[in-house]
């Protein structure tokens, strides 16, 4: 046998080992993630969640996930891998929308040697007067108490419970991120339990005001709006939801009114000019507390800043139904 011969043999003989070294590490890889794949999938079920398959191939591939819902949030739960080209990252990844469309932007990190470096020197950072979570965690941010306010003491535990958790709000999309493939439920509801408190942002609050108000939260089925509160009224339907701003609530105008833009403070309406309110729609006027209305393009609207109790709600809606329309002899404009 020649020596080519020989060294070709051999050449083709480690191409192979090493193809087949390949594929086995291949197939043990893809087994495991199928089986991690079911793991989650069951987990998933066993909440109300679901399962998406992934899609393409070994090394072109779009992760399967599943979407697992809580409080007021459905979170988006899957295996996300970071590549230099050399080295890869792999973290376990959710994501949710914050259900009301808005939330704060802020970012939150695990306390590490630089951050603790820079708390040394005087750097700031926001702190949730938590004495578990503030020595362990950075937050940096805008707007402080819209954080604070969605930080719950769940979202704390969970984030706790996680250890090392990095957390960006862009205002409208939560993602965290945690190191390495999480399996373990209690580790996963973790993760689910910690975005979907924050994305539920002030939604608690909406949903306590329209119980109050004996008036109904209503969620879009498809996610494309904000929750509304609908109150039914004798004269249509008040519908009402929350902003950046605050609380507007509207409802059909059968009367045509002019357009106009009203203060109404202290029980008095700054601007409107008087005789144009009714004696009903004038009592109502020391219950709505600091609001607007406006008119125009069919509608009536009432807003203040911020969100109004129950009682201050219902005294709008009714303020609304004596501008929109009221009755035949005693209108609201006559």
């Amino acid at each position: 046998m020649g020596v080519a011969l020989l060294l070709a043999l051999v050449f083709v003989a480690c191409v192979a080992f090493v193809v087949g070294v390949v594929y086995l590490i291949v197939r043990s890889t893809m087994r495991a993630e199928r089986e991690r794949e079911a793991r989650w999938a069951e987990w998933a079920a066993g909440l109300g969640g679901q399962f998406v398959p992934g899609s393409g191939g070994f090394f072109f591939r779009t992760p399967a996930l599943v979407v697992v819902p809580h409080g007021y949030a459905w979170v988006r739960l899957d295996k996300y891998v970071v590549s230099t080209g050399k080295t890869s990252t792999t973290y376990t990844r959710a994501r949710a929308r914050f259900t009301l469309g808005f939330g704060p932007r802020f970012r939150v990190s695990a306390e590490g040697i630089l951050s603790a470096v820079g708390k040394a020197l005087g750097a700031q950072d926001l702190l949730l007067d938590d004495p578990a979570f503030d020595p362990r965690f950075v937050i940096k941010g805008d707007s402080p108490d819209a954080i604070r306010w969605a930080w719950t003491p769940l979202a704390r535990q969970a984030a706790l419970h996680l250890g090392g958790p990095n957390v960006t709000s862009t205002g409208d999309e939560l993602t965290a991120l945690v190191l390495g493939t999480l399996n373990r439920p209690e580790d996963l509801g973790a993760m689910v339990a910690m975005v979907g408190e924050l994305a539920s942002f002030r939604i608690p609050e909406l949903a306590a005001l329209a119980s109050a108000a004996e008036a109904t939260l209503q969620f879009p089925t498809d996610g494309s709006t904000p929750p509304t509160i609908r109150l039914a009224t004798s004269r249509g339907e008040v519908m009402a939801a929350l902003g950046r701003e605050g609380l507007a609530m509207r409802i059909v105008d059968e009367r045509g009114l002019p357009p106009l833009e009203v203060t109404i403070e202290g029980g008095h309406a700054h601007g409107l000019a008087g005789g144009l309110l009714s004696d009903d729609a004038r009592a109502l006027l020391p219950r709505v507390g600091v609001c607007r209305i406006k008119s125009g393009d069919g509608l009536v609207w009432l807003s203040w800043r911020g969100t109004p109790d129950a009682r201050t709600f219902r005294a709008g809606a009714e303020l609304l139904v004596e501008l929109a329309g009221g009755g035949a002899a005693r209108g609201a404009f006559r």
